[in-house]
């Protein structure tokens, strides 16, 4: 059986090296919307940034509660573009489940999905339960791309 050599590349250096060989091809297709290896990484990239801004370094322990969309995905690539630890959260968990997850798994960073900023969902119902794990910030995934990344709470144990 003939197997390819694997290759030292990380999910990043994939996502740079298809962008530069296929850039104008679709990468992502989701309701209606169409982004290309190229936009992709741009928003990697600019998301990459934005985090690194607020403090998330390597080896940072980040959680993505959040629809699967393409913003959820520019999270996802920009907190393995840093080197930071991607902790994904299922939309449908509970309080007590995030709650252990955020906490067994040292989250220090969450960035929401859309619907997880809402009046009486993570803006007011979480918020103590967040302090209680250890998040130091929240952010939201607005629909514009970063770096308008809105900060919804800057939490602090005092």
């Amino acid at each position: 059986m003939n197997m390819l050599p694997l290759e030292n590349l990380t999910v990043s250096g994939l996502i740079r090296r298809t962008a530069q060989k296929f850039g104008s091809r679709t990468a992502i297709w989701y309701d209606g919307i169409t982004v290309t290896y190229e936009e992709l990484e741009k928003e990697t990239l600019k998301y990459a940034a934005a985090f690194a801004s607020c403090g998330i370094r390597k080896g940072t322990h980040v959680a993505i509660w959040a629809e699967p969309e393409p913003e959820t995905l520019y999270v996802f690539y920009a907190v393995q573009r840093i080197g930071a630890v991607a902790v994904m959260l299922n939309t449908t968990l509970v309080r007590d489940e995030i709650r252990a997850l955020l906490i067994r798994n040292d989250v220090t960073f969450l960035v929401a999905g859309k619907s997880y900023k809402t009046e009486g969902n993570l803006a007011e119902g979480l918020t103590e339960m967040l302090l209680a794990s250890g998040i130091s910030r929240i952010f939201a995934i607005g629909s514009e791309p970063l770096p308008d990344m809105t900060l919804l709470r800057t939490l602090t144990a005092d």
